[in-house]
């Protein structure tokens, strides 16, 4: 039991700590255009809503991104769609993960 309960701390600890890398051109900051980003975005969330594996705070950075796109916030806006993106990005690192390694978890 004690070998799975390791098991587990660090590979939540490993995927938590960020040691995947941000993808694609939003996350490395290469999209100046705020509504392009946020678009993404959105796009990558719906994705992992629709797979049951979003993570809980993703939709609220999307949203407060809308909010200073439209105050005219942009390098705010963009932040925050940004990490939506990567968040969006690292539930499903997350979600290959535990489905490669669920039968650690099972008391043998």
């Amino acid at each position: 039991m004690k070998k799975v309960l390791l098991s587990l701390t660090l590979a939540a600890t490993f995927l938590l700590t960020g040691c995947a890398t941000k993808s694609g051109d939003a996350a490395s900051g290469n999209m100046k255009d705020v509504n392009e980003v946020i678009k993404t975005a959105q796009m990558k969330y719906d994705k992992v809503h629709a797979d049951g594996i979003a993570w809980q705070k993703t939709k609220a950075k999307i949203k407060k991104a809308k909010e200073f796109a439209a105050k005219g916030e942009d390098a705010k806006a963009i932040a925050l769609a940004n990490e939506a993106i990567y968040e969006a990005d690292q539930a499903t690192i997350q979600s290959a993960e535990a489905d490669k390694t669920w039968r650690n978890a099972v008391p043998q």
